[in-house]
């Protein structure tokens, strides 16, 4: 892989800090090597996963809430919403590191 490719990958796996999600898919539409589209590729599902974890708490949240307003709510739903809210956190976290070390990797 020539150092241009090499940049190419590492920044698909970076831009989970200001482009998610919209800079791989540029980057794989944009790139004639194999090697970098695959890393655009795995780039994007990875950013795209962060943002369906982020939906599903949010999700869950505002139907706690709801509730919460409704009077309706009851303790299992507030711990399932915490406990939600935790693994989301932990695995976006996790995620982040994943493409941060992704990228490192792949610059050397």
């Amino acid at each position: 892989m020539n150092s241009n490719a090499k940049a190419l990958s590492g920044l698909s796996y970076l831009s989970i800090f200001f482009l998610p999600f919209f800079l791989p898919i540029i980057i794989f539409f944009g790139s004639k090597d194999v090697e970098t589209k695959r890393h655009a590729k795995r780039a994007f599902i990875s950013h795209l996963l962060t943002i369906v974890l982020s939906v599903f708490s949010v999700v869950i949240m505002l139907f706690t809430f709801l509730n919460i307003l409704d009077n309706t709510l009851s303790l299992t739903l507030i711990i399932f919403m915490f406990i939600s809210f935790i693994l989301c956190i932990i695995v976006t976290a996790a995620i982040f590191i994943w493409n941060i070390v992704q990228a490192v990797k792949v610059i050397r």
